[in-house]
């Protein structure tokens, strides 16, 4: 191997990364990004922050499936719905801890989200239709590890850990 060695051109990723008020998600393929002061889309045309946090409190994110580009963003107490195509404002002082685990997911119409705290043992439910959150779904016997909904939208799968319990909830 030849001990020589050549300086790169490129610019590093971070100095690629793209701040927009407008995103739409690639229809094709992209991935998600969520650290606890950001959450950043890479796709083909590079990363692109589309939320962020003054106070490094992001704990849970969750993008709709339905292309309406609808963002769930958690942190211990709050869960803000953020409009990535209509650019509004994308950033908040969401507070939360690093071991605080809370789940967020949506129907694959998006007309409900799911979510879980650490403070209760239920799963609590809001129609994103008629934007109010509506009677827990379910309540395990500790708060829940694991969330997870059906692809149809008519099973809500949920774990506790104390004791270890799966639980199977029939939507329809």
């Amino acid at each position: 191997m030849p001990s020589t060695r050549h300086v790169s051109k490129k610019q590093p990723l971070s100095a690629s990364i793209k701040l927009q008020n407008q995103f739409i998600f690639s229809q094709n393929t992209h991935l998600t990004v969520t650290t606890p002061s950001h959450i950043s889309a890479w796709d083909s045309a590079g990363i692109h922050t589309i939320f962020k946090s003054s106070k490094n409190g992001i704990v849970a994110a969750r993008q709709a499936q339905d292309e309406s580009g609808l963002l769930a963003v958690a942190d211990k107490h709050v869960v803000v719905l953020h409009d990535t195509r209509r650019g509004q404002e994308r950033s908040w002082g969401l507070e939360g801890n690093e071991d605080e685990v809370r789940h967020l997911e949506y129907t694959a119409d998006a007309k409900s989200l799911f979510l879980s705290t650490n403070l209760t043992a239920d799963i609590q439910h809001y129609s994103t239709e008629h934007a109010q959150l509506l009677s827990p779904t379910r309540t395990n016997a500790s708060p829940p590890v694991a969330l997870a909904v059906s692809p149809t939208g008519h099973l809500l799968v949920s774990a506790s850990d104390h004791p270890p319990v799966i639980y199977l909830k029939n939507l329809a």
